[in-house]
């Protein structure tokens, strides 16, 4: 296999993360792996069982996410080897819902943000400090797309919808949790289900192995920068709620919904139109993430 060239993955430990680390070295990439502790067996061990892995400790958190945005840009130019930065975003700092949460914005593209002043019943006080967090931290390393002077390298921002599928790691991730809640009855993702379908009247979705195909694929053009949506499809709470009855008539199924109207769909497909194709379907997120589930006994 011939050898390309090397990539650092930050949050190597996580669900996009290990299956992008996975991925990389599958392409013949050398990966650099960071990880918040690399004593922790149970962070490390999985990716130390990939070949060709190699560690550096550092770990953006949310807690921190605007100082480890900054200290992540600064380290990149330092280094003077740094092409690209691909970004793993979140969807939910591009909602098309009015500031006074009353309806919805006519334009639904990459130029959204989430206004952090937003606030329904069904947002509970994490959710809107999440949705803070990648707001600011996304509009944060975008700017350096604009920065004025010599710029060292491109930044792109993979916004990603709610990510599912299946996983390399022992236990299912929050969002494949949030998926399968209609039919788990956990409540508090059951509520961040309701609470994504509120700030876009859909829920954006796609498959992790589409998610790291898309950042291979932004690593790999010639030229690439700014903001691009990375999801399949926008289907309603709805749709799950009716997959999940016809497909898995065995498993209990809590039938509420979120949102009666028409769903929205974002305006605009920046990723497809640079030539990236989906591989997975809205139906084959859904059934991978409850066979995975299922798997795990998660369901």
């Amino acid at each position: 296999m011939e050898t390309k060239a090397r990539v650092c993955v930050t949050g190597a430990s996580g669900f996009i993360g290990s299956w992008l680390v996975k991925k990389l070295l599958e392409k013949g990439y050398v990966v650099h792996a960071t990880v918040r502790n690399l004593g922790d067996e149970d962070k490390v061990g999985l990716l130390k069982s990939l070949p060709e892995d190699h560690f550096h400790q550092y770990k953006d958190t949310t807690e921190a996410a605007l100082g480890g945005i900054s200290t992540i840009l600064r380290l990149c130019e330092q280094s003077g080897t740094v092409r690209r930065v691909v970004y793993t975003g979140s969807i939910t700092a591009a909602s098309p819902l009015k500031e006074d949460s009353a309806g919805y914005n006519d334009c639904f593209d990459e130029s959204c943000w989430t206004s952090l002043g937003v606030s329904l019943p069904c947002f509970s006080d994490n959710f809107k400090a999440y949705i803070r967090s990648k707001t600011l931290s996304e509009k944060e390393i975008l700017m350096y797309n604009s920065k004025e002077g010599n710029r060292k390298f491109e930044v792109v921002s993979l916004t990603c919808g709610l990510v599912g599928g299946d996983t390399i790691l022992p236990y299912a991730s929050e969002s494949m949790h949030m998926i399968i809640s209609p039919l788990s009855g956990i409540e508090v993702f059951h509520n961040g289900l309701k609470a994504l379908h509120a700030l876009f009247a859909s829920i954006p979705l796609v498959h992790v192995e589409d998610v790291c195909e898309a950042h291979v694929f932004c690593i790999e053009q010639p030229v690439m920068a700014g903001r691009f949506f990375c999801a399949t499809d926008y289907p309603t709470m709805k749709h799950f709620v009716d997959y999940f009855a016809k497909e898995f008539p065995e498993l209990k199924l809590i039938k509420e919904v979120e949102g009666k109207g028409k769903s929205l769909k974002a305006s605009s497909n920046k990723l497809v139109d640079s030539g990236f194709k989906y591989k997975y379907s809205v139906d084959e997120v859904l059934s991978e993430t409850v066979k995975c589930c299922k798997r795990l006994r998660t369901l």
